[in-house]
C-alpha cells in the first residue's frame, strides 16, 4: 500500500467516471418529492394546453441545468402540449433552439404546435412586458413572423391565457421575479434550477406560489425516470454514483491497511534498580 503510486487511485478515478459515458449502467434513481409533484402536474396537461417554456440560464450552468429543460420539454411533446419557447437571458436562445428541433421531430408544426419567441432583454422588467401582452412585448417571433398573425398566439393576450409556466433558471430573473410578476396573474408556475438555488426557492413551495421544483441534475435523473426516456442526466448521476463509490472503497481500504500495520505500544518495564 505504501509503495501504490498515488496516479492509480486518478485513473481508476478517471475510469470511473467516463466509464458510464460510454456504456451506460442505469443505476435506479429514487424520486424525490419534489420532482415528483412537477411531473404529476405537468402529466395532467395535453393538447389543449399551452405552456410558457423560458430557459433562462446559459453556459456556465448548462451541464445542470440542460438536462432538467430536455426531460420536461419530451414529457410535455409526449403528451401533446403547445409550446411557447422564451428566454429572458440572452444564451437562453442556445438551449431554447433545441427544444424547438425536437418538437419538431416529434411532429409538431411550427406556429401551431410551437412558436420560439427568442430573447427578451430587460430581467424582470421583461418578465412584466411580457406577462402583460407577450404579442406586445414581443412583435416577431425569431423567423421574424408578426406574432400576431401566429395560429398558436391567436387568444394568448395576457400570461393568463396560458395553462402552465415552467421555466429553467440560475440568476435572473429567476424564482423571485418570477413570483413576484406572476402574483397578479396566479399561473401555475413549475421551475427547474441548480442545486444550489433551491434553499431560496424553497420558501415559494411552501407557500403556495410554486407548484413544484426539480432540483438539478439529480432532479433531472428522477425526472427520466419517471417519464421512461433515459438521458443525460441518468448517465450524468451513474458517474458521480461510481466515483463516490470508489472514494468509499480507498478510505475503507485505507483504513483496514492503518489498522492492520499498526504497531503495539511499547510495554513499560515494571520494577527498579537496587
Amino acid at each position: 500500500m505504501k509503495a501504490l503510486d498515488r496516479r492509480w487511485l486518478y485513473l481508476a478515478l478517471l475510469a470511473a467516471v467516463l466509464f458510464p459515458l460510454f456504456r451506460p449502467i442505469g443505476l435506479p434513481v429514487r424520486v424525490g418529492t419534489f420532482t415528483r409533484t412537477v411531473y404529476d402536474y405537468l402529466d395532467k396537461l395535453g393538447p389543449n394546453d399551452i405552456v410558457l417554456f423560458a430557459s433562462d440560464y446559459g453556459p456556465g450552468t448548462a451541464a445542470e441545468n440542460q438536462p432538467i429543460g430536455l426531460a420536461v420539454a419530451q414529457h410535455l411533446i409526449k403528451n401533446g402540449v403547445k409550446l411557447i419557447i422564451m428566454a429572458f437571458v440572452p444564451e437562453g436562445p442556445m438551449y431554447s433552439r433545441g427544444i424547438v428541433e425536437i418538437s419538431l421531430a416529434a411532429g409538431y408544426r411550427y406556429g401551431e404546435d410551437v412558436v420560439d419567441l427568442g430573447y427578451l432583454p430587460g430581467g424582470e422588467m421583461a418578465l412584466a412586458s411580457f406577462f402583460a401582452g407577450p404579442k406586445k412585448a414581443v412583435p416577431k417571433d425569431t423567423r421574424g413572423t408578426s406574432t400576431d398573425t401566429i395560429p398558436l398566439l391567436a387568444g394568448i393576450e395576457t400570461i393568463n391565457d396560458v395553462s402552465a409556466i415552467f421555466h429553467v433558471a440560475t440568476g435572473v430573473p429567476g424564482s423571485t421575479e418570477y413570483v413576484r410578476q406572476n402574483a397578479s396573474y396566479g399561473v401555475p408556475l413549475t421551475a427547474g434550477m441548480s442545486m444550489n438555488m433551491m434553499t431560496m426557492a424553497m420558501a415559494y413551495v411552501q407557500a403556495g406560489q410554486v407548484v413544484g421544483i426539480i432540483p438539478g441534475l439529480q432532479g433531472a435523473a428522477e425526472y427520466e425516470s419517471l417519464t421512461g426516456k433515459l438521458g443525460f442526466a441518468t448517465v450524468a448521476m451513474d458517474s458521480q454514483s461510481l466515483a463516490y463509490l470508489l472514494y468509499i472503497g480507498a478510505i475503507l481500504l485505507g483504513n483496514v491497511y492503518h489498522f492492520t500495520q499498526r504497531k503495539p505500544r511499547p510495554t513499560g518495564q515494571t520494577g527498579g534498580s537496587n
